[in-house]
């Protein structure tokens, strides 16, 4: 052994004095483990030989060079980790204020009531594993360049809810004809969701560069703004707002608006830990407009990270959002500690701009998780007498798409695997979680969750019917994409599925109505599936239609036809322009397509939100079509489309304010006259002489 050699063992004997060898790195449990091998298998070319213990093998020999191999890694492992190990919390068996805890690794049992000391435990020791687990993956890969025998590899050395209840809105799709001025375009009758646009059939509101515009369009040829405000008051310079929604409701206004710290030093290491983790916050206003000319802000209500979605009930607003715990910056920064992590671990809320509070350990729900870094959230008040009424809890796992249908939510959170996996017998590259929440009068009660293979494409891909949640996800079958139908039970058991469909093809639009569902799913041409759910144990696909393009929006229209919005094409795939299709389901074994309106170099706005029943069979949709000639050229435009006879009769177009954009637009009408909004302004038509009537810029840039 040469002078290097031997400081470099003196100084790892040094190291090794305080450290303690990992159980399952022991000298024990390693002689434990070669001890359950009994005979190694050598095959050579020309027959078998087998070599028992002894035969030429020296035993001491491997157990001392395991053993000093884990205690280096160990040795290198522990002197980066003891300064967690000296703040590691003990998990308590109650919260602060000593009510018991009951940690729950059931997916499907009733909430689980948790303290703050408890979910700190459980952040805190997630966070200690991971560090572990990457500081041994990096000793792995060190120890790798010494490189292995042929034949041999690294894998050589391892092991092998709710009570049934009467909904009244169980699966109520809004096919209904509109009244006498234009309402949101819903999934479920009765459960409103937000939009930038809204109208109470007198005034127009809108949202635009974060204001909220109040316009007079009693005379639509002469339109005036009654009122402008900033939907939400920056303190200083830095923090950027952005509002996402509105609703409009018996006289009264709630806005949500996303709030963004937008100091540079956020992302360097100038930024301190409380600052990096308030980086996003949800604020929710709700005012009084009984004047519309003067409005009086009655609630807010802020809520850490960022915002999923809500939804109103009538009175009751419904917010969900997502609060990642700052994992990150907590790994980048060596000044930060487990107890600054502790503290960022649990989402805070505002009432009223009085005091930043945790939510109520009370209502934080944790059941078992393989990662517990991102919170759901959720809250809920009667907008006449939100404090009051006002409710808030949140349970690990992220927030996705949302499905309500009054009685209940339901919440989606993804996750994505390196390697296929098999989850209720689909294989898949990714999951969905969905979590359940029955709506009470003042609060809204964690059920439990469910998990499926695969993965949502939206609030569309679920539904609830008759006490049965549906939900359509991709997933894969024999190494290649596919779509499923699952049916869930009033207790979140899988009740059944339907086989594997649209083989090969990624799904692009699911639209369920009662005892049907109606499913497009895409590669290169667009089947059309009408699937059969009358039988919650035995659901199947019955028909199909394969034509060019994919609709990315469904909307029934009456019992026996669906309407498509999406992308036009050919047998090779898409070709740059918008279709527009009705299809007759009359008979679900053979579905058609009756007519089509495709228009060239065309975008068209799928958010359901941007679809408009006018009433009589018209509808309207926003699109952007651009210059044959000069492709940097578009304009964005309301098309109208009148249905009748199975047929698409009539189609007409109404521009929008110029330069506004696809996304930002809206249609919407108050008794015969057409209002085209946009970002920038507002054009009134008539719907039955198509003329326009009058333009009104509130925005100029």
């Amino acid at each position: 052994m040469n002078k290097q050699d031997k400081e470099l063992l003196d100084k790892i004997k040094s190291a090794s004095d305080n450290v303690s060898l990992p159980e399952e790195l022991s000298r024990d449990n390693i002689v434990k483990q070669l001890d359950g091998v009994k005979q190694i298998a050598v095959v050579e070319a020309q027959g078998q030989k087998t070599v028992k213990d002894g035969g030429g093998i020296n035993k001491k020999r491997i157990i001392s060079a395991a053993v000093s191999v884990a205690a280096a890694i160990a040795i290198v492992i522990g002197i980066g980790a003891v300064g967690l190990g000296s703040r590691t919390p003990k998990v308590k068996n109650g919260s602060p204020d000593g009510s018991n805890v009951n940690i729950n690794n059931n997916y499907n049992s009733p909430i689980d009531r948790t303290g703050y000391g408890d979910i700190e435990a459980i952040v805190a020791d997630y966070y200690k594993k991971q560090l572990s687990e990457r500081k041994k993956s990096e000793y792995v890969n060190m120890f790798s360049l010494f490189g292995t025998k042929k034949g041999t590899t690294a894998s050589d050395t391892g092991s092998a809810a709710p009570s049934k209840a009467e909904s009244v809105n169980e699966s109520a799709q809004v096919f209904a004809e509109s009244s006498s001025y234009g309402k949101t375009n819903l999934q479920v009758d009765g459960v409103d969701e937000g939009d930038i646009v809204k109208t109470d059939g007198k005034n127009i509101y809108v949202c635009s560069n974060n204001r909220i515009y109040i316009l007079d369009v009693s005379d639509e040829k002469n339109i005036k703004t009654l009122n402008s405000f900033p939907a939400y008051v920056n303190e200083d310079d830095s923090t950027d707002s952005y509002v996402e929604e509105m609703y409009l409701s018996n006289g009264r206004l709630i806005t949500v608006v996303s709030v963004f710290d937008n100091r540079d030093e956020l992302y360097s290491d100038r930024c301190s830990y409380s600052c990096a983790v308030r980086r996003g916050n949800t604020v929710i206003s709700v005012y009084n407009i009984t004047n519309p000319k003067s409005p009086v802000m009655e609630f807010s209500y802020t809520s850490d990270g960022s915002y999923v979605s809500s939804r109103l009930i009538g009175d009751k607003f419904i917010y969900v959002g997502q609060y990642d715990i700052p994992f990150d910056y907590y790994e980048n920064n060596e000044e930060t500690s487990i107890e600054d992590l502790k503290e960022t671990c649990v989402p805070t809320e505002i009432i009223n701009g009085i005091e930043r509070k945790r939510i109520n350990a009370g209502n934080i729900c944790v059941r078992d998780t393989d990662n517990p870094t991102i919170y759901q959230t959720v809250a809920s008040f009667n907008i006449n007498d939100c404090e009051n009424t006002f409710y808030s809890g949140a349970s690990l796992g992220g927030g996705g798409d949302v499905y309500c249908d009054g009685e209940y939510l339901f919440v989606s959170s993804g996750d994505y695997f390196e390697k296929e996996e098999s989850i209720q017998g689909v294989d898949s590259y990714s999951s969905t979680k969905i979590t359940a929440y029955r709506i009470d009068n003042n609060a809204l009660t964690n059920i439990g969750s469910v998990t499926l293979p695969g993965s949502v494409i939206g609030q569309f891909s679920m539904d609830r019917y008759n006490g049965y949640f549906r939900v359509a996800v991709d997933a894969m079958y024999k190494n290649d994409s596919a779509s499923y139908v699952f049916i869930i039970n009033d207790k979140l058991e899988i009740v059944s599925r339907t086989e594997a469909f649209g083989l090969g093809e990624n799904m692009k639009s699911v639209r369920f109505a009662g005892d049907t569902a109606y499913a497009v799913t895409f590669r290169q041409t667009d089947p059309l599936f009408v699937i059969d759910l009358s039988d919650v144990k035995n659901p199947k696909v019955v028909g199909e239609l394969k034509i060019p393009g994919f609709s990315t929006y469904l909307h029934p229209v009456g019992d026996n036809l669906v309407l498509g919005i999406g992308k036009g094409g050919d047998e090779n795939g898409t070709d740059g322009s918008a279709e527009i299709k009705l299809f007759d389901v009359s008979d679900p074994k053979n579905p058609k397509c009756v007519d089509t309106f495709n228009m060239k170099n065309t975008d068209i706005n799928d958010d359901h939100r941007a679809f408009v029943s006018l009433g009589n069979g018209r509808y309207g949709v926003i699109i952007e079509q651009y210059d044959e000639v000069y492709v940097n050229v578009s304009r964005v435009k309301a098309l109208v489309v009148d249905i009748n006879d199975s047929k698409i009769s009539k189609t007409e177009y109404f521009t929008a304010p110029v330069n506004d954009d696809l996304y930002r637009t809206r249609a919407t009408y108050i008794g015969d006259n057409l209002f085209v909004i946009g970002d920038s302004g507002v054009i009134s038509y008539s719907l039955t002489t198509s003329e326009r009537l009058g333009t009104y810029i509130y925005y100029d840039n």
